[in-house]
């Protein structure tokens, strides 16, 4: 139900539901062509087919008998359909500047001179009309189908292979530096025990792989468009006219420019969201600031080492603190002398406080052999 100008651009001659069926939207959405969204219901009708099929009907009216069947249908329809002339087909297309000019009066109360413009001229007007006019598709109610050979592969493809070729994908796409947003983060290796210790809510991590899922979905959805407009503009580059192209050309750079800053801004939000679990398992100290300076190296660090070192001194001193609090003697020990046993000066419940494995080690036990009150944290 759309008609094509000389030009190529296309549009939808009123707002008839037939014109609005979910194939149709479909198919306009993945070939990229320019028509009109909202044409008002009612309008002077821009498509000639639309005239013939009415003649078509009143054709098939005239039969004395209805159809028995499909077929039968289908064979009257072809045939009174390819009973129309050239002469009929061509009285339709010598109305269309009548009907655009109609049209600019009905949808933009724009009088149209008769003697203003030529046919061709007339034409040319209403493309560059429809291809300014055409909205933004931003509704994201509005659902389309995955490209067939893109589901294909996914359906088809074995997992194993599927694994392969997304590691040789990964391998050969270029390489980009940028100190802030290209590095990859990993977790300090001193707070890896630590963090094998820390027991976490199971849902929140599940809803926290959703999120993720669900932003890689988004990010394929705009890889997805892009491939429909690349494949539109190698399909049809021959019928589209130069101002139609640079229109999908300026659309595919926008859209490719905006992906890639999503791209960059979300990885960057999952390493700070790693970062806050992690903060949160080690129980960083209220008075140490958090800190995510990159460090050197392929990968960085997810705290600098500013903040492992402020934290190893400030959890220091807090074990120290909650020892000397909950291990005070009763008495001496005759055994030691009247001092408190093990190297490091304090005890705990027969084990040395302080083990001695070296700078930056020695918050590792700090939590683990106090029973008193398991609620203390490192905060305190």
């Amino acid at each position: 139900m759309k008609q094509k100008s000389t030009f190529g651009a296309l549009t939808d001659h009123d707002g008839d539901p037939k014109h609005r069926s979910k194939s149709i939207i479909q198919w306009l959405n993945a070939t990229r062509v320019n028509y009109i969204d909202d044409w008002p219901a009612q309008s002077p009708d821009l498509n000639p087919i639309e005239h013939l099929w009415h003649h078509l009907k009143l054709k098939l009216s005239l039969y004395d008998k209805k159809a028995k069947g499909v077929h039968e249908l289908w064979e009257r329809v072809e045939k009174e359909w390819n009973s129309f002339d050239k002469e009929a087909c061509r009285r339709y297309i010598d109305t269309m500047p009548a009907r655009i000019k109609a049209s600019f009066f009905t949808h933009c109360k724009y009088q149209i001179s008769h003697r203003q413009y030529t046919k061709e001229q007339l034409f040319s007007l209403f493309e560059q009309w429809s291809l300014q006019y055409r909205p933004q598709q931003d509704d994201d109610d509005t659902e389309f189908h995955l490209p067939v050979d893109i589901a294909d592969i996914l359906e088809t493809t074995p997992a194993s292979q599927l694994k392969e070729s997304f590691r040789k994908f990964k391998m050969g796409l270029r390489k980009y530096r940028h100190e802030e947003w290209t590095t990859s983060e990993e977790i300090n290796k001193q707070f890896i025990p630590k963090l094998k210790k820390h027991t976490m809510d199971t849902l929140q991590v599940v809803n926290t792989i959703y999120k993720h899922s669900k932003n890689t979905r988004t990010m394929a959805r705009a890889v997805t468009e892009l491939y429909e407009q690349i494949q539109y503009l190698q399909t049809s580059a021959s019928t589209i006219n130069p101002m139609e192209l640079a229109k999908i050309q300026s659309e595919c750079r926008e859209a490719a420019k905006r992906l890639v800053v999503y791209g960059w801004a979300s990885a960057r939000t999952q390493d700070n969201q790693a970062t806050e679990f992690a903060a949160k398992a080690i129980k960083v100290p209220y008075n140490v600031a958090m800190d995510y300076l990159p460090e050197e190296g392929t990968k960085r660090q997810a705290f600098s080492k500013e903040f492992v070192r402020e934290y190893n001194q400030v959890s220091h001193q807090n074990a120290l603190n909650r020892a000397a609090v909950n291990n005070k003697p009763t008495g001496t020990d005759s055994r030691y002398g009247g001092r408190g046993r093990g190297r490091g000066g304090f005890s705990s419940y027969g084990r040395p406080f302080l083990r001695g494995r070296g700078r930056g080690r020695t918050w590792s036990g700090t939590s683990d052999n106090t029973n008193h009150n398991h609620q203390h944290s490192d905060q305190q």
